[in-house]
């Protein structure tokens, strides 16, 4: 699959006069050309470059997600970065630059900051761009202060993103993969016990006051002391369309690769993420007991399907690293999956079948699924929430 590069498309959209510091900004897609059908010019392509940009550990890719804008859906996608002047996003669909915006924000006085971009495309617009490789590609390009190019390209699962897409024409009542998340979720009401939810996960770090869902109060240490730490229990499911032979977890992937790894992580405005495996020795050792796998097959297609679920008690889910108690700051909530499907279905069957060993592992494919909380994500179809921390 070819790589996304529309550096120089992207060029003519922009004003590259600095305002104050920006924290998010939301673009319409400026792909729409190439939705019309017109092909993307050779020199947006990777053919013509010579060496590939280096990764940049500081930017990540935040998941699709479906809006509603004046009763029309929308899908957005989303990709954050810290010390970036001007970020990109690119979306590869049916050979044709379908998805792409940039952003541009000032880091004066602010050099540690993150900052957000968001594109939106009417749903409509991509209904069709389809085709039958089983991957989207997604590239997010960043530029520092000191015109410093930096590019991160991620293999996407097409199929999870086309039953989002699908979803959004549907009147079914239910999430997008009927995503369910118990932890971290609004769990009383925002006054004195209300039952009224109040649309917020709110995590206290100095004491329990009438308003949180989760407390420092709630993670004490062997010796009933504070632990100085973060944590709160994670538990949760979704269901996707396809059989998944395995989870990937940081140990199963190359450190250059496509795919982010199988974790949940935490990330305020003015600060790195933080990952609640990445933090062990052994990501996959740790998180793995946490996991279960439940296939079956849809009661009217009969396709394949896996649902993912987790539990980590609250004991576990605990994240490190310094400032996790700077108040008053929404942090995004950020979940990844990342797994291996086979369209053969279970390796078992397939082997009964005349599949040989060599032929089913060929058809192994892996992609990955992020889905984040953010702020200004309270109209979404996924309807994540960020965390507050007061």
């Amino acid at each position: 699959m070819k790589t996304i590069k529309v550096i120089a498309l992207l060029y003519a959209f922009l004003n590259f006069t600095y305002s104050q510091a920006q924290t998010i900004e939301t673009r319409e897609n400026l792909c729409g050309s190439y939705i019309q059908g017109v092909t993307a010019s050779p020199e947006h392509s990777d053919e013509n470059t010579n060496e590939p940009l280096p990764a940049n550990k500081h930017t990540r890719f935040l998941g699709f997600d479906i809006l509603e804008i004046n009763d029309v859906p929308y899908l957005q996608v989303s990709a954050a970065s810290m010390n970036s002047e001007i970020l990109f996003i690119d979306v590869l669909i049916s050979e044709d630059y379908a998805i792409c915006g940039s952003g541009e924000f000032s880091i004066y006085n602010q050099p540690s900051e993150r900052t957000t971009l968001q594109v939106v495309i009417p749903v409509k617009d991509i209904i069709g761009l389809d085709n039958s490789d089983p991957t989207l590609q997604i590239e997010v390009f960043s530029l520092n202060a000191n015109n410093e190019f930096t590019s991160n390209m991620y293999n996407y699962d097409r199929q999870a993103f086309k039953s989002l897409i699908t979803h959004s024409l549907t009147d079914t009542p239910h999430t997008p993969y009927a995503l369910e998340v118990i932890h971290p979720s609004d769990q009383v009401g925002n006054y004195h016990h209300d039952p009224q939810k109040n649309n917020k996960v709110i995590y206290c770090a100095l004491e329990r006051y009438y308003d949180c869902d989760y407390s420092l109060l709630d993670f004490l240490d062997i010796n009933n002391q504070y632990s100085g730490r973060f944590a709160f229990p994670i538990k949760g499911q979704f269901t996707v369309d396809a059989h998944i032979v395995n989870l990937l977890f940081r140990e199963d992937l190359d450190t250059h690769n496509t795919i982010i790894p199988t974790d949940f992580g935490v990330w305020y405005p003015y600060n790195s993420f933080y990952e609640l495996g990445a933090s062990h020795q052994s990501a996959k050792a740790f998180l793995a007991p946490y996991f279960a796998l439940t296939h079956f097959s849809h009661p009217q297609t009969g396709k394949y399907q896996t649902t993912i679920s987790w539990d980590i008690p609250l004991q576990h889910g605990e994240f490190q690293g310094n400032n996790h108690f700077q108040r008053s700051h929404e942090i995004y909530w950020m979940m990844n999956f990342a797994f291996t499907t086979n369209d053969m279905g279970p390796k078992k069957r397939a082997l009964t079948q005349g599949i040989s060993q060599h032929q089913y592992t060929q058809a192994n494919k892996t992609s990955f699924l992020s889905f984040t909380g953010i702020k200004y994500n309270k109209a979404s179809q996924l309807a994540l929430l960020p965390l507050i921390v007061n």
